[in-house]
């Protein structure tokens, strides 16, 4: 049994790190800006839910809690907002543009 487990270990390692490296030949070209922009989103939420653990560890009382948690409910919203203006521009079949089919008919 040790020697399938360590089998199948070794075979969905070969998997995992064979599969960027197939990509990669027909990699789109927008990619790497792409996948920065992306880690750069995910850096900003990160960084807008530290702020929100923060303020609430120095809370005293429930309205304090409160104004932590509308605060950074506003810089996670502007952020969205944001995002989505910058995605307005994209390809439409982008993952982050996501619509309805009743919308995608009004097009």
């Amino acid at each position: 049994m040790k020697l399938f487990n360590f089998l199948l270990a070794i075979l969905a390692a070969c998997l995992i790190f064979s599969s960027p490296i197939m990509a990669a030949t027909d990699q789109d070209p927008n990619f790497i800006t792409e996948r920065n922009r992306e880690i750069a989103n995910a850096k900003e939420r990160i960084h807008i839910s530290e702020g929100r653990i923060d303020c609430i560890q120095k809370a005293k009382d429930f309205e304090a809690l409160k104004t932590c948690n509308k605060a950074a409910d506003r810089r996670m919203d502007d952020l969205e907002v944001k995002i989505k203006v910058i995605h307005s521009g994209n390809k439409p079949n982008h993952p982050d543009n996501k619509q309805d089919d009743s919308q995608s008919q009004h097009n």
